[in-house]
């Protein structure tokens, strides 16, 4: 009689409706099958350099978190030199990577003239900066400072009538001659000369203007083309001839047409002709 009430009270627990206390699972149902949730938790794990960090689900850490290296940005070479220095980046708090900003780093820039810094890193202080210096006087040299040795080009005007002009320099020399005509002193040459502290080839005509017909560059003074054969126009003839005027303070006297002298011209191996 007990055994039958029992295997009823067993039986009544599994009838449709019943309430059972049913234990929680960590299991979901998917369309797959029954898979484990994913355990959040974040545990301090060794990775196999022997650095301490979070888990990360099994990725291994490539720095300790919170920890900090020198970095730079820059090209290899401008690293320490000048005014270029490192800076600093830090680990993240995965230690799975360092922060993109390198902190406090100081890179290259344009070089600034007269700072006396090596502002682009490359070794040399106030490198292709220039330097002007003021030109004034027929057949004078001007010369460039220390700072600045090298010519690298002007800006000249010859108020005499000659048309011919000449500038002279030695490749590697801070000296310049510059002169009108054949005749010193017949003109007055003003203007700048510029002069840095890296030579760019010297002076010629692409880099040192003057406003003159016919320009020489040449590398000294005693090579300029000024003898009185040397004419500007030697088409300018007696035939050309229009009211001939002599050149004050020529000797002997030269003469210039009025049509040739418009072309800025004093020949005297034609114009004494007329």
């Amino acid at each position: 009689m007990q055994r039958a009430i029992l295997l009823v009270v067993l039986l009544a627990g599994c009838e449709p409706g019943a309430s059972t206390n049913t234990p929680t699972s960590s299991y979901v149902s998917m369309d797959a099958g029954v898979l484990p949730l994913p355990d959040l938790t974040v545990d301090s794990a060794v990775s196999q350099d022997g650095l301490s960090c979070p888990n990360n689900f099994g990725l291994s850490c490539i720095c300790q978190p919170g920890s900090t290296r020198s970095c730079y940005t820059g090209l290899p070479s401008t690293r320490g030199k000048g005014q270029c220095k490192e800076g600093t980046e830090t680990c993240d708090a995965s230690g799975l990577k360092w922060s993109r900003d390198c902190v406090g780093e100081v890179l290259p820039v344009t070089e600034i003239c007269d700072d006396n810094l090596d502002n682009d890193c490359d070794g040399e202080v106030d490198e292709g900066c220039v330097v002007t210096v003021t030109v004034s006087g027929d057949c004078t040299v001007v010369t460039c400072p220390p700072k600045a040795p090298y010519p690298v080009g002007c800006n000249i005007t010859m108020s005499g009538s000659d048309c011919r002009g000449c500038v002279a320099n030695a490749l590697g020399s801070s000296q310049v001659y510059f002169k009108e005509g054949n005749q010193c002193g017949s003109s007055g040459v003003t203007g700048e000369l510029y002069c840095s502290n890296v030579s760019k080839g010297g002076l010629n005509a692409t880099n040192c203007n003057f406003n003159k017909k016919v320009k020489s560059y040449v590398t000294a003074p005693g090579s300029c083309p000024y003898d009185s054969g040397n004419g500007c126009n030697p088409s300018c003839s007696a035939i050309f001839c229009d009211s001939p005027q002599p050149v004050p303070g020529s000797s002997p006297a030269c003469y210039c047409d009025a049509a040739c002298k418009s072309n800025g011209d004093c020949c005297p191996d034609y114009d004494t002709t007329c």
